[in-house]
């Protein structure tokens, strides 16, 4: 909805109340809290410490790294096939990690919804 003043407004449903807060900034990466290399740095983290097993260790792939809006995509695969180059060392079924530039929260996009966002 838009006010007298042109400004696109929010209202909320049961009070009626106008809020101008989610047009706050005027891009995701005006609100954003982490950098690129911070939000690797979480991304490697989050590998080590959520993803990576005993049988398999996951690290970041190189430059395969990017931001979309808000939120920072980062490549992984199996660091045994990473250094061979053995198809029976890839991970498979994995997808990004996706790190949000606000809170630093990541997680471990699907194989289908990496598919679907094709960054690299």
């Amino acid at each position: 909805m838009v006010n007298v003043e042109g400004d696109v407004v929010f209202l909320d449903g049961e009070s009626g109340y106008a809020d101008l807060s989610p047009w706050r900034f005027l891009s995701p990466e005006d609100g954003l809290t982490l950098d690129m290399d911070e939000a690797a740095r979480l991304a490697q983290k989050f590998l080590d410490e959520e993803v990576s097993h005993e049988g398999m260790k996951f690290t970041l792939v190189g430059d395969e790294r990017t931001q979309v809006g808000g939120n920072f995509y980062f490549d992984c695969q199996s660091v045994a096939y990473l250094r061979s180059g053995d198809f029976r060392d890839m991970a498979v079924g994995t997808g990004y990690v996706c790190v949000d530039g606000q809170t630093g929260k990541c997680r471990m996009l699907g194989a289908v919804e990496s598919a679907k966002l094709d960054l690299f």
